[in-house]
């Protein structure tokens, strides 16, 4: 699936919205945050159709400004409520980043796989960007086809609309825990 996120963070109205600052005062740099909300499209063009929104944050996390990158946890939240998580390690100067998938629910339930992310189009001025965003994913029951459109299964086995509950894993507690258990396990053994 190929579609485009519109990350805009100058004008009256961004979908994306610095909310820490790093020590340096000007441009995009280490140690800046932004919380997203950024359309998704089908086309590079803003006003092309619709099929979600990539929600979460991003932040600035290499102090070397030759090499910028991001560390991102976006919900691609499709238009159908599906969604695909997406965490990594975003080194912007790259042409292509590939970027883990590491969930989904609705028609992405337990998705796993990879997002190809390129630079489309950039404002240095600014800071705006669209992406293109290339997803492949296995272990979902929905891969190909209409993000509008796709079902989820119910927990009974059959289809249903993809309002039912998802789940997202919030990866440093669960880093956290298995640290913990390791640990314990550590100190059950001494």
């Amino acid at each position: 699936m190929r579609f485009y996120m519109h990350d805009t963070v100058s004008g009256a109205s961004p979908s994306a919205v610095r909310v820490v600052r790093g020590p340096n005062s000007t441009g995009f740099s280490f140690g800046d945050v932004f919380v997203v909300d950024d359309p998704l499209t089908e086309g590079p063009a803003a006003d092309s159709r619709a099929v979600g929104r990539a929600q979460g944050f991003y932040a600035f996390v290499s102090r070397r400004a030759d090499a910028p990158a991001l560390l991102l946890s976006l919900n691609l939240v499709f238009a159908n409520a599906s969604t695909v998580e997406v965490v990594g390690h975003d080194p912007l100067s790259a042409p292509v980043r590939e970027l883990p998938v590491v969930g989904g629910s609705g028609a992405f339930r337990l998705a796993l796989g990879y997002v190809l992310a390129r630079t489309h189009k950039l404002d240095i001025s600014t800071g705006d960007a669209v992406l293109e965003w290339e997803l492949h994913l296995a272990g979902s029951n929905s891969t190909q086809g209409d993000l509008t459109a796709a079902t989820a299964p119910s927990p009974n086995g059959s289809s249903s609309s993809s309002s039912s509950a998802s789940y997202t894993v919030h990866l440093p507690l669960l880093f956290i825990f298995i640290v913990h258990v390791l640990t314990s396990k550590m100190e059950e053994g001494n």
